[in-house]
C-alpha cells in the first residue's frame, strides 16, 4: 500500500511539473510573438525613416543646387 501510495504521489508530482513547463513554455511562446509583432513594427519605422531621409537628401540636393546656380538640377527637377 505505501508503494502505491509513493507511486501515486511521484505521478502527481511528474504531472505537476509537466504543468509547469507548459505554462513556461507558453510564457516564452507569448513572449516570442510579441518580440515578433515589436520587430515587425521596428521595420516599418526603419524603412518611414529612411523614406524621410532620402526626401531631406533630395531637399538638401535642391537647396544647394539653388544656392550655387547649378543648372544640371533642372534635368532632376520633375515640377
Amino acid at each position: 500500500m505505501i508503494r502505491q501510495k509513493a507511486v501515486v504521489t511521484l505521478c502527481f508530482q511528474w504531472l505537476e511539473l509537466e504543468q509547469e513547463k507548459g505554462k513556461e513554455l507558453q510564457e516564452l511562446l507569448e513572449k516570442k510573438q510579441q518580440n515578433l509583432l515589436q520587430f515587425a513594427e521596428l521595420e516599418r519605422e526603419v524603412v518611414l525613416l529612411r523614406n524621410e531621409n532620402r526626401n531631406l537628401q533630395y531637399v538638401a540636393f535642391f537647396i544647394l543646387c539653388s544656392f550655387m546656380g547649378c543648372s544640371g538640377c533642372v534635368v532632376l527637377d520633375k515640377t
